[in-house]
């Protein structure tokens, strides 16, 4: 009785195969296509077929998303997108640039009167800026770093005269008469050796050429610490930055007793969402 029942179970399981290929064939008849297209897909189980169908569905949706992306990309509204926001960038670039040069002036103006860092601090936020010590500890350390280089800036200066005189002789420049020693004089012909000659307008350049040795430096220390006694880059970053601060305290000390900012921590939103990221 069981060999009839299977018997009978496979001549119905092989009259639904011819059933599902008869289908198949017509289907591809049906949309032009070959024969034999659908062939292999009709001798799938439920399972496989779903999964194929899946498989080509998603594969279809990422062909359809890239050429909706190249057909805009081609189209003209494309480029009206990309000269608006080629301007929207040179106008913020324009307001970068000058805001940065109000802040290098207020910087200069701190330094010469001697200002406190609170005082500095307010001049140097916008109306609705909640200062904490995290902001005052940078802007104490761009102003220390506009000291050093100032410093630098007048000694570039010191040496592009000294190399314009001796490019201008063929006589050797005795270093005593330019006030330089011979090490400076050594690498002016060289041009790996030569100094680089700072001017005043480079300040931000070399701020972030600083911050990016910074940055090097507090992985560096991180990564050297001991298991005993971690110390993260981030960690590592807020004690340089608090040294900046009490150095500055200390250098422009009147006014400063019992100051303290506004803000122990920022409250507004969009100002915490920077705040939170800080990385200097």
């Amino acid at each position: 009785m069981s060999l009839r029942r299977a018997h009978s179970e496979s001549i119905v399981e092989e009259q639904r195969k011819k059933c599902l290929k008869h289908h198949a064939v017509t289907v591809c008849k049906s949309l032009n296509l070959l024969d034999d297209a659908l062939e292999a897909f009709a001798s799938l189980n439920a399972e496989e077929k779903l999964n194929e169908i899946r498989g080509m569905l998603m594969s279809l949706c990422r062909t359809t998303k890239c050429n909706a992306a190249q057909e805009f990309i081609d189209s003209k509204d494309f480029e009206v997108t990309c000269l608006f926001v080629v301007a929207q960038l040179a106008i913020t670039r324009e307001i970068l640039t000058s805001q940065r040069g109000l802040i290098k002036v207020k910087l200069m103006t701190s330094i010469t009167n001697k200002t406190n860092i609170s005082v500095l601090a307010k001049s140097l936020s916008s109306s609705g800026h909640e200062i904490t010590v995290a902001h005052w500890a940078r802007f104490s350390f761009l102003r220390s770093l506009l000291v050093n280089f100032i410093q630098i800036v007048d000694e570039s200066a010191r040496i592009s005269v000294a190399q314009k005189s001796r490019e201008a002789s063929t006589a050797v420049v005795d270093p005593a008469l330019l006030n330089i020693d011979d090490e400076e004089c050594e690498g002016f012909g060289a041009a790996d050796n030569t100094p680089r000659i700072w001017v005043i307008s480079e300040y931000w350049e070399y701020i972030d050429l600083l911050l990016t040795d910074l940055r090097t430096e507090s992985r560096k220390a991180a990564k050297a610490s001991p298991v005993t006694s971690p110390v993260t880059s981030k960690g590592y970053l807020k004690d340089f930055f608090k040294n900046c601060l009490e150095a500055d305290l200390k250098q422009y000390s009147a006014g400063c007793e019992g100051l303290k900012p506004a803000f122990e921590k920022v409250t507004v939103n969009w100002q915490r969402a920077i705040h939170n990221e800080l990385v200097w």
